[in-house]
Order: C-alpha cells, then structure tokens, then sequence
C-alpha cells in the first residue's frame, strides 16, 4: 500500500474537524477482480479464491485445480455439479456406462491425494462409478489417460450422474497440502466399446468471465465468496459522499442452502476484537459517523450491524456500534445519520470496523461517509499537500487553496448538514498552488461540510456559509 505522506492542515476557525480517517471510508475506490468459472457447476472460485483456471488441454481447453492458502485456510480446488453435504444434486443422465476415460496431469505433494467422484445413481441410490485416488506417485506432467471400470449392474441405466473433483483430499481433509495440483481433460464414458453421453462440459471447453468489483484496503464476504448471479458486495451509486457507496446484502447460498450475508472490514478477518489489522490513529477523537439506508425483515433471525472498535496496544479501549432489525426506522429510500460522540479518557492508536448485513435472503443495508471527529488544531497524516480554505464564514463563494505535490486529480464535495450531497466535481491539480472557487449563492445559509478526495485518501472538514 502506497505510504501515505505527511502533511500540514492550515486551520482558519475553532469548529471540529474531520481528519484522519478509515481507509476507503467513503467507499470511492475499487478494483476489478477479473476470473473465469466453467459453465455448469459450482467450484472453488465461488469462495472468493482463484484455484479454478481454464488451460490448455489435451484436446482444447482442460481444467486445473490447485489447492493454495487464503487467509487461516487450505482451499482446494474443485468443481462439482452436486451438493457435497447432503450428496445430493447432478444431472440428469440415462445411458448405461461400464468405463470411465479421461486424460490427467497431476503434480500433488507428499501425502495428499487428488480425487474424481463420478456416481451414477437410480431413484437416489447409487448404481455405478467411485471416487478414483490419485496421489504423488500418479505424479505425471504429460497427459496420460485414465480408464476405470464403473461396475455398474447390466441392463441398469442410471436416472443421474454426480461428478465432481478436487486437488486435495477434501472428504477426509487430511495432509491437504498447498500446491497440489490436478488437470483434467475430455471424460469420456462408454457402454462396452461405444462411447455415449459424456458428462455436461466433460471437455472443459465452455467458460464465463466475471468481472467483480472489489473494495480497495478492504475485506470483504467477497473474499469467499463470489458468484456471477448474486454478490454479498456490490459498489453502488446511492451515495451521500463522493460517488458510490457499499451495498451488503444476503441471499441464500445456491448450493449449500444457507445464508450468505454482506460484510465489510478493516481487520484481517471477521472479529474485530481479536483479528489483527486496523487503521492507526495518531490523536483522540471525539465523535465518529456515518450514513446508511435498506431494509431488515421482521422475519430476519439476525439483525444488521455495524460495529467500531477502538484499540491501544492491542487492547480494546472503547467501541460503538449499532443494531439494525425491522424496528429500528432504517429506510430504504432515505440515508440515516449515525453519529457518537466519543470521550475516550487514553487515545487509541488503532480502529477497527465491520460491518454486515442481516440474515434473511433480499435484506441489504447501504453505507457511505463514515468520519472520525476530531478537535480543532490537529495535525494529521492523511493527505500529500498543504490545503487551506477561505473566506470563513464564506458568503457567495469558498476557496480552496490546495499545494499539490504532484500533478493529480482530486474530487470535491459539499454536503449539508443533514449530509445531502450539493455540489459534486473532480478538478485535475497541477504541482504546485491551485486555488479552486467553489459557488454558493445557490445555497442557503447554514453549516456545510466539504470534502477532498485522491487515491491516497480523504479530508473533510466543515464550513459556515452565512
């Protein structure tokens, strides 16, 4: 992450400040997350991981699967067109097999073992296939085709066929060892020596790119979890700062049947409390806020939340947060401001945040703008220039002085006092003094709060306007 540089904020009146402030806090920045996923079934990239790839094969495209670290975790990786919990799902199929064909490449280490599941199976009962081992001493970097015997009963034909596989032993999720890799190509079935029907996509050559949207300096459920049809995260346009805002919503899990709920962090992982991570603070805040709109059923078994915690040395000095279910006003239409004032007696040098969605499918909360306070005269390391504002009180207009160490692009804001966007523009800086004049004639006399953005960070502050 880019090193933020030091700079020297130029107070001009004694009204709180916004400063130094959560990464990303107003949600402006994201990238592209770009993956392909094959057609037809559910695999290991929907956990937010990039172990599934399209490769060249021994007939076109094949598949690799490849077990790595995310996080505290061993993923490896997989495709199937079944639910593995319940080993239930599959395709439709009605040919009578007795061998199973395919080409493989396979690098697994030590003493894990990649596996293939192919089941065939009548009115739920299984009448054919296995699961086929392969471990290290399989080990081959040439396509080499398997065979194997389904010992499917003659004159059956089966009602459903199961297939699925993985770089790691994952049903007995034992020596999963990170790197193992297993490739596949063109399965092939056969009753006797006729080939029939072979599996849907068994030639691996049908695939969908995804393009995800992710939030930058952020985690996210999008870090396990992604799919092309519904996203826990979405960057939005409904925003009371900048341009976007974040969307968490929940849906019910397409595969496994249970909930998946937005949610969005500063820490390493869920837990506030305990995850390392965070944002440093170098000064004590007094009041922190944000802004949020959605919805929470009344039928909703958790509510939404968002929850800040303030931390020095590692230890929890304070937190705030709130609870959002069906009778707590949070409306669809309008954003709510939250504000805390915060009278911390020690002065943190972390904050840690997350925030979520509830648990009930089609709810969603909405945030943007989230802004510590803090008191007037204080130096903060935020921004890569010197900025000043004048005249204050401003009357018809106010500029902003701003001392660019580079040449960059900033985005510019006004909000009321009830954070209802009024003025929205980028201005490209050059290095050096800028001075940018900002009209006010068509607003009404009152508190306004301004707000200065880059790829660095941002700074508001606020302004009367008389």
């Amino acid at each position: 992450m880019k090193k933020i540089i030091f700079i020297t904020l130029i107070l001009w009146w004694l009204s709180p400040v916004w400063a130094q402030q959560i990464r990303n806090n107003s949600f402006e920045h994201w990238h592209d997350d770009i993956y392909y996923d094959l057609d037809g079934y559910i695999t290991s990239v929907i956990e937010g991981v990039h172990n599934v790839s399209k490769i060249h094969g021994q007939q076109g495209m094949g598949i690799s699967l490849q077990t790595i670290v995310s996080g505290e975790d061993t993923i490896p990786g997989y495709f199937i067109n079944f639910n593995p919990d319940t080993w239930t799902g599959g395709q439709a199929y009605s040919e009578h097999v007795d061998t199973i064909k395919f080409y493989y490449k396979l690098n697994v280490v030590n003493q894990d073992t990649a596996l293939v599941l192919v089941q065939f199976s009548y009115q739920g009962n299984p009448v054919g296939g296995g699961i086929f081992k392969f471990p290290a001493s399989m080990n081959t970097n040439t396509w080499t085709e398997f065979s194997a015997p389904t010992h499917m009963p003659a004159n059956i034909v089966p009602d459903t066929l199961m297939f699925g596989a993985v770089s790691s032993n994952a049903i007995a999720e034992v020596a999963m060892e990170p790197g193992s890799q297993l490739m596949l190509d063109n399965v092939r079935f056969y009753n006797g020596t006729t080939e029939v029907a072979a599996p849907d996509n068994g030639n691996f050559e049908n695939w969908t790119q995804y393009d995800i949207m992710k939030p930058d300096s952020l985690h996210s459920s999008l870090d396990w979890y992604v799919s092309g049809s519904d996203l826990p995260v979405y960057r939005v346009a409904d925003h009371t700062d900048g341009s976007y805002g974040i969307k968490l919503s929940t849906f019910e899990h397409p595969v496994f049947n249970d909930m998946v709920s937005g949610m969005v962090t500063n820490v390493n992982y869920f837990d506030i409390w305990n995850s390392p991570g965070g944002d440093p603070l170098t000064d004590n805040p007094i009041g922190i806020s944000y802004d949020i709109k959605g919805h929470v059923s009344a039928t909703s078994s958790d509510p939404a939340w968002i929850s800040f915690v303030f931390k020095q040395n590692g230890n929890i000095i304070h937190n705030v947060g709130d609870n959002f279910d069906a009778n707590s006003g949070l409306s669809a239409t309008n954003f709510t401001h939250k504000y805390y004032p915060l009278n911390m007696s020690q002065t943190p040098d972390t904050i840690a945040f997350a925030a979520g969605s509830s648990m009930e499918p089609g709810d969603y909360i909405i945030l943007d703008n989230m802004m510590l306070e803090y008191p007037a005269g204080v130096t903060q390391n935020i921004e890569v220039r010197e900025l000043k504002a004048f005249p204050v009180p401003a009357k018809n207009q106010i500029n902003l002085k701003i001392n660019a160490r580079k040449a960059e692009t900033v985005h510019i804001s006004l909000a009321d006092n009830n954070g209802r966007q009024v003025y929205n523009k980028s201005f490209n800086l050059h290095q050096g003094e800028n001075v940018i004049r900002i009209p006010l004639s068509d607003l009404p006399a009152g508190t306004y709060i301004y707000s200065v953005s880059d790829k660095t960070g941002d700074f508001s502050k606020k302004f009367i306007r008389k």
